[in-house]
């Protein structure tokens, strides 16, 4: 039974079945308190800056959109397909659901225009994220920005996991890096495009090499997962790494 009294109710969660249970504030199961994201926000989320969370005392909150800001939202009423929250500050309604599935806790929110589709983030999302630029921009300007900044990273965790780079496929790679980024310093009329390319590549291969510093303090085994990314077959650049 709820109280309609109880001034502010947490998070809904849809487990199955047509029990719908609540959680009073400051009594969110742990299992639901933490980051939330799609699959890109939830890459390498623990270095990343746009993301929701989930409170132990029911607050959910999206933070570090640019220019800054935090949208916070409350439960307004509990209904029958979920719970009804609204943004402090506005008359905005959504609709939040938790399922706690076999392989992930998934979380829908809903509101009168569109759906929004999330996954708790977890160790996988973070293992995915090596070598992963977090701008995740397209065409040229990404192709550039993503060779140079997992060669920053491949390097950096080379030198912590005493493995060498392969000069050829170094050489490759980042020729690859440096023809996109003089391709896409020509269309935005940045001039010479040679200097242009050369900075952006400076910059992104140090942006690289503090990714992996925090990226060794955060995943066990750091060495073994990086030679799955970089060694023969390595989902992000295969034989990057010398080979034994």
């Amino acid at each position: 039974m709820i109280s309609r009294g109880l001034s502010s109710l947490s998070v809904l969660v849809l487990a199955g079945g047509t029990a719908l249970p609540t959680f009073a504030q400051g009594n969110v199961p742990e299992k639901y308190v933490g980051i939330w994201g799609d699959d890109e926000t939830c890459m390498a989320y623990h270095r990343g800056s746009l993301y929701w969370e989930l409170h132990s005392d029911g607050g959910f909150e999206l933070s570090g959109s640019d220019p800054p800001f935090v949208a916070r939202y409350r439960v307004q009423e509990v209904t029958p397909t979920g719970a009804k929250l609204v943004s402090n500050g506005s008359g905005s309604s959504q609709t939040l659901v938790i399922r706690d599935e076999k392989d992930a806790l998934r979380m829908v929110l809903r509101s009168d225009s569109d759906s929004l589709f999330f996954h708790k983030c977890n160790f996988y999302d973070v293992v995915r994220g090596i070598g992963h630029d977090p701008a995740n921009v397209g065409g040229d300007i990404g192709t550039a920005r993503h060779i140079t900044f997992t060669f920053g990273y491949s390097t950096a965790a080379a030198s912590m996991c005493d493995r060498q780079i392969d000069g050829q496929t170094t050489e490759r790679i980042l020729g690859i890096g440096r023809e996109a980024a003089q391709r896409y310093a020509i269309t935005i009329h940045a001039l010479p495009p040679e200097s242009w390319a050369r900075q952006l590549a400076e910059r992104q291969v140090l942006e690289g090499s503090r990714a992996a510093e925090l990226d060794a303090g955060a995943i066990p085994d750091f060495c073994s997962w990086t030679e799955k990314a970089y060694g023969r077959n390595g989902w992000v650049v295969d034989g990057l790494y010398v080979q034994d």
